[in-house]
């Protein structure tokens, strides 16, 4: 089934057509994936019966934190922050083609896409501003506001005093308890930098140099 954008009708992933695959949740009214998803060209999105492939798994997931009316516990830092994916990886054989160009092999552990370590602030996930990274760099660059309250990057309010922590590799682990908000901040942004900067050691032979380089960056 092969179909243009002009008259509505899109070519659909193989995988989509097997009944009792259980993949068919991505599919809105209209069609499209997420209400904007589709594929221009007959590129398979299952690796042997119905299990999705990597890029696959990657552009419907960014559809759906940024597209899907499920409400789900990742809209708040995307949807809900009118977080976008650009109108040219709405086709997925533009998405296919780029992640095939910028994949790499870690050797060990999960890449995800990134829209905003290159360019901090970015709202758009798009070819030129995003870049796929490990997932323990990501993880260690993420900001989730919502968790931490009304307090400073990694400050929690701990009674009467105020905690900081810092999470590595996945571990969470604590700074100490001090008087003042600023003081657990500055505690915080001083034990980030180490770690961001150890991260980028550790991941200099397995990343692209510009990666490398802008995690440095952050260090400083």
């Amino acid at each position: 089934m092969v179909g243009n954008e002009e008259r509505g009708s899109h070519y659909q992933p193989p995988c989509y057509e097997l009944k009792g695959s259980g993949m068919k949740i991505g599919f809105s009214k209209s069609g499209k994936i997420h209400g904007v998803g589709y594929c221009s060209t007959e590129l398979r999105a299952c690796e042997g019966g119905s299990k999705a492939t990597k890029c696959y798994r990657v552009w419907e997931h960014m559809l759906e934190r940024c597209y899907s009316d499920k409400k789900s516990r990742t809209q708040r830092w995307y949807k809900d922050k009118g977080v976008t994916v650009c109108k040219e990886w709405h086709d997925y054989s533009n998405f296919h083609k780029w992640y095939k160009e910028n994949t790499y092999d870690l050797g060990s552990g999960k890449l995800q896409i990134d829209k905003d370590i290159m360019f901090e602030g970015n709202k758009e996930y798009s070819p030129t501003k995003c870049i796929l990274v490990p997932q323990s760099v990501n993880t260690l660059l993420i900001d989730r506001e919502a968790d931490r309250g009304i307090y400073k990057k990694g400050v929690y309010k701990d009674g009467e005093r105020f905690k900081a922590q810092v999470s590595v590799m996945g571990k969470v682990f604590s700074l100490g308890r001090f008087k003042t908000e600023t003081e657990a901040s500055n505690e915080y942004e001083r034990a980030k930098k180490e770690v961001i900067r150890f991260s980028a050691e550790m991941n200099k032979n397995r990343v692209p140099a510009k990666l490398y380089e802008r995690l440095l960056e952050l260090a400083v």
